[in-house]
């Protein structure tokens, strides 16, 4: 019997081991400054089972554009989070920032106590 608990235990060990995937981030920095036309590519931590995402708050933003957004799994398990992407273009010179929000978007930002924001600067020359 102990056999079998032992083998059983191995295999769950071995699975969850090859289940788990390698993170590959983008650094964010506080700040960025660009040429018009190029972009900036950054991630930040996020967990999608939570039913928390990253939204870019300032969208009126003149001197840049949202690209592309993307969500990707950290974890070969599920709850196990992972991490969203972004590119960014310089669409006009000027100095600017990016404001982005962490938060569940049902609800309301006048009660929602649970926001994290990040604020990021960028210079399109």
């Amino acid at each position: 019997m102990k056999k079998h608990y032992c083998s059983i235990v191995l295999l769950i060990l071995l699975f969850v081991s090859c289940a788990r995937k390698e993170c590959q981030m983008n650094d964010v920095q506080e700040s960025y400054s660009l040429e018009q036309g190029k972009e900036i590519k950054f991630s930040l931590l996020s967990n999608s089972t939570t039913g928390y995402a990253w939204y870019w708050i300032n969208k009126d933003n003149t001197h840049i554009q949202l690209n592309h957004q993307e969500y990707k799994i950290c974890s070969g398990m599920g709850g196990g989070g992972g991490y969203e992407d972004f590119e960014f273009e310089g669409s006009a010179s000027g100095k600017d920032s990016l404001v982005l929000e962490y938060k569940q978007s049902w609800i309301a930002d006048s009660v929602n106590t649970d926001i994290t924001r990040r604020v990021i600067q960028v210079e399109v020359k």
